[in-house]
């Protein structure tokens, strides 16, 4: 009991209040000493190793799962989605600018279903796509979205259900939808 009392709770006195290693050192030698401080020092440090450790690992779970909770938030959010489609919607438009040279001097909406209609008659190549893709405006428009940085090397043949060859801007929402967060059941039994 005595041992085990010094070594776990650090209680190490006699009754009378003196150490016992102190009496341990005199009757038996140093190296009894050394023994025990080497013991507490590992006991010591060994205890708070495995608090330490099941904190962080508490800290990190809870963080894990604040940050899926807000991931599922964030997929389940329509109007979070519909805002980043009026944002896409500008950055095609602007893209288009370049694109068509008769469509510089067409003024932007500024009404954003006008905005919409005159962005769905747009056909996307995959040369414009590459454009879009490059464009760090659409990019963090579909790293907001959740879409995987994986799924864009191929997206356009991906996101061109049609196999035509283009995407309008129907084709191009309607997949991005599709592809937002992880793979789901109901996403491979689609395939």
């Amino acid at each position: 009991f005595t041992v085990f009392r010094c070594i776990v709770a650090a209680e190490c006195t006699e009754f009378s209040g003196r150490p016992i290693f102190l009496s341990v050192v005199e009757r038996f030698g140093w190296a009894y000493g050394l023994i025990y401080g080497v013991t507490m020092a590992f006991m010591t440090f060994g205890l708070f190793n495995v608090i330490v450790a099941i904190y962080v690992e508490n800290v990190v779970a809870a963080a894990k799962d604040a940050e899926r909770l807000n991931r599922r938030v964030r997929l389940r959010d329509d109007l979070f989605f519909a805002s980043k489609t009026v944002e896409m919607v500008h950055v095609i438009w602007d893209c288009n600018a370049k694109w068509d040279i008769g469509a510089e001097g067409i003024a932007k909406p500024q009404n954003t279903a006008d905005l919409f209609s005159l962005t769905s008659g747009i056909k996307i190549t995959p040369e414009r796509f590459e454009e879009l893709v490059a464009n760090p405006r659409f990019n963090k428009i579909l790293e907001d979205l959740d879409v995987a940085d994986e799924d864009r090397v191929s997206l356009f043949q991906t996101l061109d259900s049609d196999q035509s060859g283009s995407l309008d801007f129907e084709e191009l929402v309607d997949g991005i939808s599709k592809l937002r967060g992880d793979a789901r059941r109901s996403d491979i039994v689609e395939l």
